[in-house]
């Protein structure tokens, strides 16, 4: 019986399909609900797709069978060669990822084009990524996917060719609101946009960044960062777009962000603003001279730490050797950290009246806590550790790798050692009460 079974199967195959019939077949199979094996192995022999659709959907996806009858189905339907495409970017084979993605592109499959799209644009293959989306210019979402990677790769003449296209279609109002408000709506991007803003605040401060998704992600950070109490000590502009290769930087990914700011353009160069600073592709986060820089990797937390730079506070981590706070043979502070010799000589309470009329924190030291340790006949300097809850000096790991000793007035960990921790209450009072004696120099003294 199997034999003959096996007989009648081959000689079925051979058959031509119009002469047996085989789509009403198996539309009558699948009506009844009737489908055996053996008409699984038909439909897979001949692609007849319905038939191979019907027992798809019986399968576990993602199954050996699934994927079997899916990699044909997949030849015609670009839903799902887009799901094969996205079993094979799970199992990260690359290869087979494109190639399904391709395929679902050619069936005019969008959520296909977007995918591809991202992976070209990860590579940096430009060229792929305008041929793969120029038939689909007229899709909305793929429209504002071209116009943001034109603006990222520089191609501003791509750009603006593309933004009379925005209309008034409601998915592209926001976007073409943002080109506006964000002044890439210029088709010389290198020189100053029609308004240069500015503001009266004391320490007012205007971001800039170099593609559209970092001056969506830095309007967000500043939204953040507005809930904590330092950012009242400041104002933040609108931020405002710069391309990249203006800008003159030379570090690596890894390395503390570093630009030729006498390089740069007259639009930031002409700012009335005291600070400016920089959100860029990569790079480590740092304030220099009125310019501060971060990243697209950084948090809220990253940016209220490099904050209270410009206001006068030193970080309370160990500052790499050679850094120029701890360069001192003499008294040097911050609002924060204060640089003293290890001993002194002389008369306790001279010396102590003399410390606190030095420092920031003066003002606010208990004269119930100590400042001085007697040995032998010198006085160590330093508040001891049990005196956990009060104001003094405390050794910070400021100075550590520069052989100085740097205290800061609280044992407490704060947010200029680590970026979770917060800005104590005293901090912002010591920013009040020195009338900005600390602060950071204005930009403009560095760019003119």
């Amino acid at each position: 019986m199997k034999v003959f079974k096996s007989l009648i199967v081959s000689l079925l195959v051979l058959l031509p399909s119009s002469s047996f019939f085989w789509p009403s077949y198996f539309q009558s199979k699948i009506a009844s609900g009737e489908v055996t094996h053996f008409d699984h192995k038909m439909a897979e022999q001949f692609a007849y797709l319905p038939l191979l659709t019907y027992s798809l959907t019986k399968e576990i996806r993602f199954s050996p069978p699934w994927l079997r009858k899916a990699s044909i189905i997949g030849l015609y339907d670009g839903a799902i060669a887009y799901q094969l495409a996205e079993y094979y970017e799970t199992k990260q084979q690359r290869y087979q990822q494109k190639i399904w993605l391709q395929k679902a592109v050619e069936l005019n499959q969008l959520m296909a084009v977007i995918a591809l799209a991202n992976i070209y644009q990860q590579s940096g293959d430009y060229d792929f990524f305008q041929n793969l989306t120029s038939a689909f210019i007229d899709d909305p979402t793929i429209l504002a996917l071209v116009i943001r990677e034109a603006i990222k790769q520089e191609d501003h003449e791509r750009a603006m060719a593309l933004v009379s296209k925005l209309g008034d279609i409601p998915e592209l109002v926001s976007l073409r609101n943002k080109l506006i408000r964000y002044g890439i709506h210029s088709q010389d991007l290198s020189l100053k946009p029609p308004f240069l803003p500015q503001s009266d605040c004391d320490n007012s401060l205007q971001f800039y960044a170099t593609n559209v998704e970092d001056l969506e992600y830095l309007e967000q950070l500043i939204h953040d960062v507005k809930s904590k109490q330092l950012a009242d000590f400041f104002c933040f502009l609108p931020v405002q777009y710069i391309p990249l290769t203006l800008l003159d930087c030379s570090h690596f990914e890894h390395e503390v962000i570093q630009c030729n700011e006498r390089n740069w353009p007259e639009k930031i160069k002409k700012t009335n603003n005291r600070y400016v600073g920089f959100l860029l592709p990569h790079g480590g986060a740092n304030v220099y001279s009125g310019v501060l820089y971060i990243d697209r990797r950084d948090t809220v937390e990253v940016l209220a730490h490099e904050l209270t730079h410009l206001l006068g506070f030193v970080d309370e981590y160990a500052l790499k050797k050679g850094h120029d706070f701890c360069q001192v043979t003499s008294v040097k502070m911050s609002l924060n950290s204060v640089i003293l010799p290890t001993y002194y000589s002389g008369h306790r309470s001279e010396i102590r009246k003399e410390i606190i009329r030095q420092l920031p924190w003066g003002q606010f030291i208990q004269p119930s806590t100590p400042l001085l340790i007697k040995q032998e006949n010198k006085w160590l300097v330093g508040t001891p550790a049990h005196y956990t809850n009060e104001i003094g000096l405390f050794p910070s790991k400021t100075c550590t790798n520069n052989k100085n000793n740097s205290f800061k007035p609280m044992q407490v960990r704060t947010l200029l050692e680590y970026y979770e921790e917060p800005l104590p209450e005293l901090y912002l009072n010591l920013y009040k009460q020195n009338n900005k004696k600390y602060l950071m120099p204005s930009a403009q003294l560095l760019l003119r």
